[in-house]
């Protein structure tokens, strides 16, 4: 307001801002400035002309910005602010900096095996860091596929399976990133049937 302008000074516009995409985030940084109490960060996609508030207050000069749509280019801009007491001053926006994320698909998984144990199939994949892997049973005559379960290891024990009932098993990997996933394609079926002989 106008008394806030005649109470506290104007501080000085943040310099040297710059955008560097990663994975479904942008990480922002820029030169502290001398004369100020923090900055607020600014975020639109560009074409649009409506700026939205990422973060109206922070003291740091590093931010990250997360949960962004990959492949969307994302424009920003920092303001200098300066406190005191309630009055807040606003210096000049930054210049604009833009960043496009981009997202990582997860290989497929590979070299999957098993030995068939009681009522029990342990399944083998071969291990691909940061990546969590979907194990499905396979209905081949109808296509369909139900979730046998999740881990986040290169191989899983699925219990409670019917002795000598053959069972096919698909694999997926997927990776997320904040609330973005990726996922690979499926793998080959696997089938198997639990022996609670051996």
């Amino acid at each position: 307001t106008g008394q806030e302008a005649w109470c506290v000074n104007q501080p000085s516009a943040v310099s040297k801002v710059s955008a560097v995409k990663s994975e479904c985030r942008a990480e922002l940084s820029w030169t502290a400035v001398d004369d100020a109490s923090g900055y607020g960060i600014y975020m639109r996609e560009s074409g649009s002309e409506t700026w939205k508030t990422v973060k109206a207050e922070t003291t740091g000069t590093k931010y990250t910005v997360k949960n962004l749509e990959p492949g969307v280019k994302y424009e920003f801009m920092v303001r200098s602010y300066t406190k005191q007491g309630k009055m807040k001053a606003y210096g000049k926006y930054s210049k604009i900096v833009s960043a496009v994320p981009y997202e990582i698909v997860p290989d497929k998984p590979t070299k999957v095996r098993y030995p068939g144990v009681r009522f029990r199939l342990k399944m083998f994949i071969l291990w691909i860091l940061h990546n969590i892997y979907s194990l499905f049973y396979y209905d081949k005559n109808t296509g369909n596929m139900t979730s046998a379960g999740s881990t986040r290891s290169s191989s899983c024990t699925i219990k409670n399976l019917d002795n000598g009932t053959k069972y096919s098993f698909v694999i997926r990997s997927y990776r997320q990133c904040d609330s973005h996933v990726t996922r690979s394609g499926y793998t080959s079926a696997v089938t198997a049937v639990p022996d609670m002989r051996k």
